[in-house]
């Protein structure tokens, strides 16, 4: 299957992605619909641990919507690579991801 991201897009630049992440063949591991609702099951419950744990390792790393389907999840994940620095979390510093770094405040 061919890929559909941009081949030259550094996807570490800051912006909103949407993902969409299905399962392996669309098998229905994540629960099933019932009345409009998803009955969980143990692996969406994990993938959703996984998802609200993201910014804990990732501090450029801001969550957004997030939905979990039975054979597939969608989110929206915000990269802000503005990172403070020092004792008071002052000046702020932007790593453009090409070896260059501005400081917010120049």
């Amino acid at each position: 299957m061919p890929s559909i991201r941009l081949q030259n897009w550094d996807y570490s630049n800051d912006g909103a992605y949407f993902f969409t992440a299905c399962t392996k063949n669309k098998g229905h591991h994540f629960g099933k619909i019932r009345n409009a609702k998803l009955i969980e099951t143990k692996q969406s419950k994990i993938c959703m641990k996984y998802w609200l744990d993201l910014p804990k390792h990732y501090a450029n790393c801001i969550l957004d919507e997030f939905i979990i389907m039975p054979n597939h999840v969608h989110g929206i994940i915000f990269i802000d690579n503005v990172v403070p620095v020092g004792q008071f979390m002052m000046p702020y510093y932007r790593n453009h991801g090409n070896g260059k770094i501005t400081s917010k405040l120049s």
